[in-house]
């Protein structure tokens, strides 16, 4: 009796913890990222479900790499996602005075969009997938 209590207990608190048990099964995606044909060097990703908590992934020469949602490279949420696409380049630094302390200055790198800004956001980016659950592969072309 005392081990069926215990095997009891025990599935009662794993189903308590997001990202165990069905409920919260996480899905694992894979693929690739070009714009413009040609493979996107480096960016983020976001992948945001329509119900439960959203996703990212990094882009790393092209690939989908790194897709976490609770902990490194546990997976995304399956069914519909928007996703969002992001990718800069350093173009060079600027000086900056500190908040709390005006005279303190810093330098900080300047940025631009090596892809269209509309991609940034899941609301204007307009990528749309059905990630299912298991295993997925995904190609995110963008123009």
């Amino acid at each position: 009796m005392r081990i069926y209590t215990s095997l009891l207990f025990a599935v009662f608190a794993v189903s308590l913890f997001p990202g165990c048990g069905e409920k919260y099964a996480l899905s694992r995606v894979t693929g690739t990222v070009t714009y413009q044909g040609k493979p996107l060097e480096t960016g983020t990703l976001i992948f945001e479900p329509e119900q439960g908590r959203s996703g990212t992934a990094e882009i790393k020469d092209g690939q989908i790499v790194n897709v976490s949602t609770f902990k490194a490279n546990d997976g995304v949420t399956p069914g519909n996602v928007r996703v969002a696409v992001s990718s800069v380049r350093v173009t060079g630094q600027r000086e900056v005075r500190g908040e709390k302390n005006p005279n303190e200055t810093y330098k900080v790198d300047v940025t631009e969009s090596v892809i269209p800004t509309k991609y940034n956001t899941v609301q204007t980016s307009g990528l749309t997938y059905t990630i299912n659950r298991g295993r997925n592969e995904i190609r995110i072309d963008l123009q």
